[in-house]
């Protein structure tokens, strides 16, 4: 109680020293500026946020600088982060405008809206893509979520714009679900950033009863809880199936489940982990395969790695794999063997854990195993030189490289895939960045697309 107290002193003499310096200001704009900024600073600021204000807090006392050169300091670090702090009041401003205009953006739901506010942040005077990449990782969640506690599962549908492929003519919108259900970790904070488990059902259990196994309740709270992840679990699958079907709609469920999560909650995006059980473990070996850029890790729980699995396996070398499965587990071994033995074989960073005598079940007993390897792993950086196997058009984009237009044997071959006879043949995506003379870089790509769209970042190239 006595640190607390003293917690909570500490955060309101920052308030109080904020409030004193703003009444020091004799610009009526300026005061209108710092108003603003300071009830929304009072409104977010906790012990993990107060670092941002390190610089400002260093040179609270320092008599060279003026009011509104502190003030600038407080407000810009607030945006950028303490290390990028100015003491430019109008600098300051303009990057509160690019907070705003970066929010709305996130916000927005259409392409007109978007390319108008980026257009309004082209505008901004000494706002480029570096200042916005130093702004994004200190934004509050864009979207706010009424209803959401610590401990209590809450259901939230997905804006039907974020989920493609649109639903085909035959498909019954009664039967297409747009929703997933989260459960948020004990004390969570929007100030600090989560790792986030998505947990695919099997047929048997709804999503409530996954997010149950990995979270338990706010009466009883279970691991995730514990060790301070958020759980989603997408309703990914129509509800008359008993084995998961490949459908690429399911793929685009989970995807913007994920990305609809990131923008309500505050999540760790290199510590995403895919699990699932039953037909949820081969759905999180199919997406998991399909979409390696986006995971840390993969955990299937009585899964098949087959069909797609057979050719998507070599996409996955960059992720860590926990596979859980029993020895009687109906002839999983024998469909995954395949698989299985030739990442294993070529190095891939695999456990493989099979409980002898055991047949299908959720293996409960396997959690803190799960949760201590998940805390070891952290999602790979970009790579600069990556293949990767193509069979299906939703399977579009590997790490920063998106293809367009798969030729048509491609999607003969997919079909051939899903039944399990003809010849299938994937498209080899084949991409490599090679340095030649001083400050010059060549990008290669192998690519059978009409189209490719490159998606650049320091990450990857020296943009000066």
């Amino acid at each position: 109680e006595s640190a607390d107290h003293k917690q909570r002193e500490e955060l309101a003499a920052v308030r109080m020293l904020l409030g004193d310096l703003q009444a020091q200001l004799t610009n009526a704009k300026d005061k209108s500026s710092a108003a603003m900024f300071r009830s929304i600073i009072n409104r977010e600021l906790d012990l993990e946020s107060l670092e941002r204000l390190g610089a400002f807090l260093k040179l609270s006392g320092d008599d060279t600088l003026s009011p509104k050169q502190k003030l600038a300091l407080a407000y810009s670090g607030w945006v950028l982060g303490s290390a990028q702090a100015v003491t430019e009041f109008d600098t300051a401003v303009r990057l509160w405008d690019a907070r705003f205009l970066v929010l709305e953006y996130l916000r927005a739901r259409t392409i007109r809206q978007r390319d108008d506010l980026y257009r309004q942040l082209e505008l901004l005077e000494g706002i480029n893509p570096d200042t916005v990449g130093q702004l994004i990782p200190q934004l509050p969640p864009p979207v706010e979520t009424p209803g959401a506690e610590s401990g209590v599962a809450l259901e939230i549908e997905v804006a039907a714009g974020q989920i493609k492929p649109k639903r085909s003519a035959n498909e019954d919108p009664k039967q297409t679900t747009r929703r997933y259900t989260v459960l948020l970790p004990s004390e969570y904070s929007p100030h600090h950033r989560y790792p986030l488990i998505v947990a695919l059902h099997p047929p048997e259990r709804t999503p409530a009863d996954e997010l149950k196994w990995w979270g338990g309740t706010r009466e009883k709270p279970g691991q995730s809880q514990r060790h301070g992840y958020i759980v989603i679990a997408p309703s990914y699958a129509d509800k008359t199936l008993t084995k998961y079907d490949y459908d690429t709609r399911s793929h685009a469920i989970v995807l913007a489940a994920i990305n609809d999560a990131r923008k309500r909650f505050q999540i760790d995006s290199d510590r995403i982990f895919l699990s699932g059980h039953g037909m949820g473990g081969t759905a999180a070996f199919d997406i998991g395969m399909s979409h390696p850029e986006i995971f840390a890790g993969v955990l299937p729980i009585c899964g098949f790695a087959e069909v797609f699995g057979k050719w998507y396996w070599r996409n996955a070398k960059s992720v860590p794999w926990y596979v859980v499965g029993g020895e009687f587990d109906r002839d999983t071994m024998a469909r995954n063997s395949n698989v299985l033995n030739r990442m294993l074989k070529n190095n891939y960073d695999l456990i493989y854990a099979e409980y002898i005598g055991r047949g299908y079940e959720s293996y409960y007993a396997e959690i803190h195993k799960l949760f201590d390897w998940m805390d070891r792993q952290t999602r790979a950086a970009l790579p600069k030189q990556f293949e990767a196997q193509v069979l299906r058009e939703a399977d579009d984009r590997f790490h920063w490289v998106e293809c367009h237009g798969l030729p048509r044997n491609v999607l003969l071959a997919a079909a051939n895939a899903r039944a399990g006879s003809g010849r299938v043949r994937p498209m080899s995506l084949e991409v490599k960045i090679t340095d030649g003379l001083p400050g010059r870089s060549t990008i290669h790509i192998r690519s059978g697309a009409k189209q490719n769209v490159l998606w650049l970042s320091s990450a990857t190239i020296d943009f000066d």
